[in-house]
């Protein structure tokens, strides 16, 4: 069944910078995000992978978080033109039935770093 959140990213989480596209955008387009040249298909690339990772599709992987929010990494067909590294790590703030995405990157250490969400939780 579709996670509704994943489904439903609908803009920048700016808990804590109210520039929040910006800061996203401007972070990790230039850096380790290809084939964006804008914060709105910056956020467009994040609903595609939100999706792929909703109806679990091979090479995507959820974890969710206490708080309810999702980490999510996709290593897939739809991640790999867009990863200076290896796959695309999201996470994605739960507002019950979407999803705000708080940050996309591909990560230098690929799978793993997801696989260490649980002490990296605390940096974002």
């Amino acid at each position: 069944m579709p996670n509704p959140i994943l489904e439903r990213i609908t803009g920048f989480d700016k808990t804590f910078n109210r520039h929040g596209e910006l800061d996203h955008y401007i972070k990790h387009v230039a850096y380790d995000i290809r084939g964006v040249t804008t914060p709105e298909e910056y956020l467009a690339l994040a609903q595609v992978l939100g999706r792929s990772a909703s109806h679990e599709e091979p090479g995507t992987y959820v974890r969710p978080r206490g708080n309810g929010d999702l980490a999510v990494y996709i290593d897939n067909d739809r991640s790999a033109p867009h990863a200076d590294f290896v796959g695309i790590y999201m996470l994605v703030r739960s507002r019950t039935t979407y999803g705000l995405l708080a940050t996309m990157f591909s990560p230098r250490d690929g799978k793993a770093y997801f696989d260490a969400d649980e002490k990296n939780r605390l940096l974002i």
